[in-house]
């Protein structure tokens, strides 16, 4: 039990110590394996404008057929 609480009081601090305090920045995301991924959402909100107005004209059709 002795020997046990000294440990306990300098443990966590060598843990704190060995931590790395500045981390080099992220890859971007296409060099990554998350680059189809983000290529497929870039599509996706190229498109959603089409879609946009697609849905526009369409309800301006309903509307005048009412």
């Amino acid at each position: 039990m002795t020997i046990l609480r000294p440990l306990l009081l300098v443990l966590p601090s060598l843990l704190v110590g060995c931590g790395d305090s500045e981390r080099p920045p992220p890859p971007p995301v296409k060099d990554t394996v998350f680059s189809d991924m983000a290529a497929a959402e870039d599509k996706a909100r190229a498109v959603e404008g089409t879609v946009a107005e697609h849905k526009q004209e369409l309800d301006k059709a309903i509307e005048k057929a009412e």
